[in-house]
């Protein structure tokens, strides 16, 4: 994100972006006409001039002492006068610098100290980005503390995550993370934690995580709410289900399998579970057909059908 501000104070005499245009860097934004930039360059022209003059007499007065017909206290003066005026343009050349003048900018003005450019100033784009805000108008006068435009680069944006404190002891930098913001169109993407902060947040009890996600397309949008998912382990398991596939019957999990034009329960022991899915170590086999959707309908059936509720005999 940055904030375009300008340097000097004047008057706006062009401006040539709005709100939602895409700039690159350098792109014109708008133009001033400014009396402290006049100033200033005015400044260095004259103090170009005063050296361009004493370097002309040092270097007479430096040939006249060869021939020793001008005396070693005016030859010192000249040189004196030549340095005291170098020292003078340095000076003058670093205060429009800082103005945003460039080198070759201060060669155009000593060509041609007449020309217009003395009070424009240009401000451009100093990052590629969108103008997500502007506070400028045609003739206006602005200062030199006024944020002019404001340009947002959202090709790669950070995803921060608010880290509860008991999470902390597995949550670190170089894990991958799923984000998923949740809506109208939901979106899912993957990244890696680059950063977690050694601090808590004394009123959350949360830490900071970060993550980087490029974002080319401008479909993450900055305030966005997201939940993550950190994969602190990872592991290939025999017999992994959905969790929607499992449903209990008293102390009893059962996932129903499909049994010729049937279903049945079967009765299951479970292990490590994510977000998603659930371990099973006993009671199915890999590649076993199992309902997914309607597994809980199938269990409200089971229940109140005159048949019995055992897991293992209902059909």
């Amino acid at each position: 994100l940055a904030h375009v501000v300008p340097l000097v104070s004047g008057i706006v005499g062009d401006v040539r972006r709005s709100v939602g245009e895409r700039v690159e860097k350098g792109d014109l934004l708008a133009v001033l006409s400014s009396r402290e930039l006049a100033e200033a360059r005015s400044a260095y022209v004259g103090a170009w001039e005063r050296r361009e003059l004493s370097t002309a007499a040092f270097e007479r007065e430096a040939r006249l002492r060869e021939r020793q017909i001008t005396s070693e206290q005016e030859y010192l003066e000249a040189k004196q006068a030549l340095a005291e005026s170098e020292i003078d343009l340095r000076a003058a050349a670093q205060s429009l610098q800082t103005l945003g003048v460039g080198q070759r900018e201060l060669q155009r003005i000593v060509e041609d100290p007449d020309s217009g450019a003395l009070t424009r100033y240009e401000i451009r784009a100093p990052i590629a980005g969108t103008i997500i805000d502007k506070h400028i108008t045609l003739g206006e006068k602005v200062g030199d503390d006024a944020t002019l435009f404001t340009i947002a680069d959202v090709s790669t944006v950070w995803i921060d995550l608010d880290v509860p404190q008991k999470d902390l002891d597995v949550v670190r930098a170089g894990l991958t993370v799923e984000i998923e913001v949740t809506g109208a169109n939901p979106e899912v993407a993957d990244g890696v934690i680059g950063f977690v902060s050694p601090v808590i947040d004394e009123q959350t009890r949360t830490a900071l995580a970060r993550v980087e996600l490029p974002n080319e397309d401008g479909r993450w949008r900055p305030g966005l709410f997201v939940v993550a998912s950190v994969v602190t382990q990872s592991a290939e398991l025999p017999v992994l289900v959905p969790r929607d596939a499992v449903q209990t019957l008293g102390d009893e999990s059962i996932v129903f399998t499909v049994d010729g034009e049937g279903f049945r329960g079967a009765e299951v022991t479970l292990g490590r579970a994510d977000r998603d899915r659930i371990e099973v170590l006993t009671g199915l086999q890999p590649g076993q057909e199992i309902v997914v959707a309607g597994a809980f309908d199938l269990k409200a059936k089971l229940v109140t059908s005159s048949l019995s509720g055992h897991a293992g005999h209902g059909h």
